[in-house]
């Protein structure tokens, strides 16, 4: 590997701890983001709060517990494509290549 390359790579990985940084920072922000934001759209009786060239919106993501039925459905659907896929009869759509970075053990500075 070249030094152009490992700079490259070390790259990648300075921007990797500092996008951990700064999603984290967010994830912290997001409930009082949430409140001052909820509490402004009822004030205003809007949906969309502009600021400073932006709109923000307070949404709501609605989730369900289904029937016991309905779950057995689901694992049966899941058992059928695991299947389809072992034995070929499933089609590959698409694949896409990716980088996973993982810790390296101590034992492997390199």
């Amino acid at each position: 590997m070249t030094n152009e390359e490992k700079n490259l790579l070390m790259r990648y990985l300075d921007l990797r701890a500092q996008l951990l940084e700064l999603e984290e920072e967010i994830e912290k922000l997001k409930p009082a983001v949430f409140d001052i934001l909820d509490e402004e759209a009822k004030l205003l009786h809007e949906k969309r709060i502009p600021f400073n060239g932006f709109e923000f919106e307070v949404r709501y993501r609605t989730t369900y517990e289904y029937s016991p039925e309905v779950k057995a459905l689901e694992e049966q659907l899941k058992a059928l494509k695991k299947q389809e896929e072992k034995n070929g009869c499933a089609v590959v759509k698409s694949q896409v290549g990716f980088v996973r970075v993982t810790k390296a053990n101590s034992n492997n500075p390199t």
